[in-house]
C-alpha cells in the first residue's frame, strides 16, 4: 500500500478536526529530498504549479538558496544540531592545529593554519605554542578535556571552562619543565585563551557556513527546529497533519506559530511532506458549478483555530468546539478507511480520488491565491 500521493495527483484527507468544514485534499509533491520546499512552492506560486518537474526543482533550488542566505547565525546557534556540529568542528580544528605545530600539516588543514596565523605573531610565541601541544597533546584533549567540558557546559561558558581545564592540566606538566617562572605561567594561560577563542570562532563560523551550504542543497533533511526558523524567514505558519492518525502532529514544544498566513502539510511515512489544500464547491461568475481551491489559510480560519487549540491548548478544545468530537478510535478508523480507498486505486493503477469526491475533481477550479487572504 502506497501512503505517498504521486506527484501532481490528489487524494482526500479525513481529519476529525475538519468535520463540518470543506474537504481537505493531499497534493503529491516531488520527492527529491526537498519535499517540504516543494509543498511551500505549490502553496505560494501559481508559476510553480504550472511548471514541469525539472522547472519545479530549479525553483525549489532557488528558494532553498534564498532561505539559506537569510538564515541568521544567531538563529542557527539556537538549534540543537548546531551544538553537535560545533563540537565536531572544534575537534577538527584542534587536530589540524596540532599538525601545524608539529610540521605534519597538509594542504587540507586550512582551519589549523588559520588558527596558527591568528594566534602566532612571533617566533617566540611559536615556540611556546609548540611546547603547549607537546605537553598537552591531542590524547589529553580527547580524553581529559573535551568530553568533560562538552558534557556540562554551553557556548556561554565554553571559553572559560576550556581555558581553565586546559590550564590546570598544563600547569601540572609545566612543573617538570625547568625555568618556568610565574610570569611565564601567566603567559601560557593567556596563550591558551587566545588559542581557544580563535578555535571557537573558526569552528562556529565554519559550522554555520556548512549548515547554510547544506540547507541550500536537497540532501539536507529539514527537522522541526529548522522548519520554525524557515517559517519565520518566509513569514508563514506551518501546521502538520500526520497521515497515519489523520490528526495534527504534536511534538510537545512551545507554540511557534505567530498568527500569520498558514500552510497545512501532510506528514507521511516518517519521511515525506505533502501540501494539504481545501476544495470548496462554489460557482463561477456566470453561475457554473466550480471548486474553490485554497492553498493557504488565514490565521482566523476555523481549521487553523482548531489545529492551534488542539496543539497548544488541548484543555480548551471541548469547550471551544463542543460540536467537533475528537475520538481517537474514530479518527484512526476514518484515516484507515481513506487510505484503504486510495490504496485500492493505486493498486489498480489509478490515482483519482474516491467516488464521493470525483465530482469535485471534475469541476473547473477557482484558485484562491495567498494575496487574497486577509
Amino acid at each position: 500500500m502506497s501512503l505517498i500521493v504521486p506527484v501532481g495527483k490528489t487524494t482526500p484527507l479525513s481529519c476529525a478536526l475538519n468535520k463540518d468544514l470543506p474537504p481537505l485534499v493531499r497534493v503529491g509533491t516531488v520527492g527529491d529530498g526537498s519535499c517540504f520546499f516543494h509543498a511551500i512552492m505549490h502553496a505560494i506560486s501559481s508559476d510553480y504549479r504550472e511548471a514541469e518537474t525539472t522547472e519545479k526543482q530549479e525553483m525549489v533550488k532557488r528558494l532553498r538558496g534564498t532561505v539559506a542566505s537569510k538564515f541568521k547565525f544567531q538563529r542557527w546557534i539556537e538549534l540543537p544540531t548546531a551544538w553537535v556540529a560545533f563540537q565536531e568542528l572544534f575537534h577538527e580544528v584542534l587536530e589540524q592545529f596540532y599538525r601545524v605545530m608539529r610540521g605534519t600539516a597538509t594542504e587540507k588543514d586550512l582551519m589549523g593554519k588559520q588558527l596558527a596565523q591568528e594566534c602566532i605573531g612571533t617566533a617566540e610565541i611559536l615556540k611556546e605554542c609548540q611546547l603547549v601541544t607537546i605537553l598537552l597533546d591531542m590524547e589529553d584533549m580527547e580524553q581529559r578535556v573535551l568530553p568533560q567540558v562538552f558534557a556540562d557546559t554551553n557556548l556561554d561558558t565554553l571559553h572559560e571552562r576550556l581555558v581553565n581545564t586546559m590550564d590546570e592540566l598544563l600547569q601540572g606538566y609545566l612543573k617538570e619543565v625547568p625555568n618556568v617562572t610565574p610570569l611565564r605561567q601567566i603567559g601560557f594561560r593567556i596563550l591558551l585563551g587566545s588559542i581557544v577563542k580563535e578555535a571557537v570562532t573558526i569552528s562556529q563560523i565554519t559550522a554555520f557556513k556548512r549548515f547554510q551550504h547544506s540547507l541550500a542543497s536537497p540532501e539536507m533533511h529539514i527537522d522541526l527546529y529548522t522548519i520554525d526558523i524557515i517559517a519565520d524567514i518566509l513569514n508563514l505558519d506551518v501546521y502538520f497533519i500526520d497521515v497515519k492518525t489523520s490528526m495534527p502532529y504534536r511534538d510537545g514544544r512551545e507554540c511557534t506559530h505567530a498568527k500569520r498566513k498558514s500552510i497545512v502539510m501532510a506528514w507521511t511515512m516518517n519521511c515525506h511532506y505533502e501540501l494539504i489544500t481545501r476544495m470548496e464547491p462554489t460557482q463561477t461568475d456566470d453561475g457554473q458549478d466550480a471548486v474553490r481551491v485554497g492553498y493557504m489559510f488565514a490565521p482566523t480560519d476555523p481549521l487553523i483555530n482548531r489545529l492551534h487549540t488542539y496543539l497548544y491548548h488541548p484543555e480548551r478544545y471541548t469547550t471551544l468546539f463542543p460540536d467537533v468530537r475528537v475520538d481517537p478510535k474514530s479518527h484512526v478508523f476514518l484515516a484507515q478507511r481513506a487510505l484503504s480507498a486510495a490504496s485500492d486505486l493505486v493498486d489498480q493503477g489509478k490515482y483519482a480520488t474516491p467516488p464521493s469526491t470525483l465530482k469535485l475533481e471534475e469541476l473547473p477550479r477557482i484558485y484562491c491565491e495567498p494575496d487574497s487572504l486577509p
